[in-house]
């Protein structure tokens, strides 16, 4: 009787995002008449990260990250608004699974000079500062950031609609979001941590859980 690995299905990822790269290289012409013909701007690539850890921990595997990752990344200009969508397809061998995730989804558009508004999934902060939240609320994935992804996964993607208003006066952001987007903690799962309830470094024997709000309009978030 064969028996199930969850392997074999991350390698098929690994193998389809080798035939995914290979095809990149030659999307060059394809790219330009996407966008001359139809204002399609078409961008994407595959990565592969390996990281290991350099001291022994009791509570997490050797590994800290094992992935390829394949993004592809769509926009629609429409003269007056413009739609964009990107995803990741990722096979990951250390949580041992393949996973696909919706990081954009949405559409801007303008409807006065001084007003951008923007409704859908989409990457939010405040200021300019890469690494510097004195006030950003908004959901960060702080397991990307400690393994070692790009610093675009540090920030997670929220649905919510934004608008802004730019003045000679001042520059105002309003962001509301019907339901509540929480970051990607640290949890035990894949990163040891401090836990002060059993008084010492945790990891895979002590994992954090919480409960996900899922009350649309409920469980809502506002900015500022």
């Amino acid at each position: 009787m064969l028996k199930y690995d969850p392997r074999s299905r991350i390698i098929l990822i690994l193998i389809l995002m080798g035939i995914f790269s290979a095809t990149c290289v030659m999307a060059s012409p394809l790219q330009d008449r996407l966008y001359d013909d139809f204002a399609i701007e078409l961008n994407g690539f595959v990565e592969v990260r390996q990281g290991w850890r350099l001291q022994e921990d009791p509570y997490e595997k050797k590994t800290s990250i094992s992935e390829g990752r394949f993004q592809l990344d769509v926009g629609k200009d429409f003269d007056i608004e413009i739609l964009k969508i990107k995803a990741d397809l990722t096979g990951d061998l250390v949580e041992e699974e393949a996973r696909g995730e919706l990081r954009e989804f949405n559409l801007a558009f303008s409807p006065l000079d001084i007003i951008d508004m923007k409704i859908g999934r989409q990457t939010l902060t405040w200021g300019t500062g890469d690494l510097l939240f004195i006030n950003d609320l908004f959901p960060k994935d702080w397991k990307a950031f400690f393994i070692g992804r790009d610093d675009e996964y540090l920030k997670a993607p929220a649905d919510a609609f934004k608008i802004s208003a730019f003045t000679d006066f001042a520059n105002l952001d309003l962001v509301y979001a019907p339901l509540f987007n929480g970051s990607e903690y640290i949890d035990g799962a894949r990163l040891s941590y401090w836990n002060p309830v059993a008084d010492r470094i945790a990891g895979n024997d002590f994992i954090f859980s919480d409960h996900a709000r899922d009350s649309f309009f409920d469980d809502l978030q506002r900015f500022p």
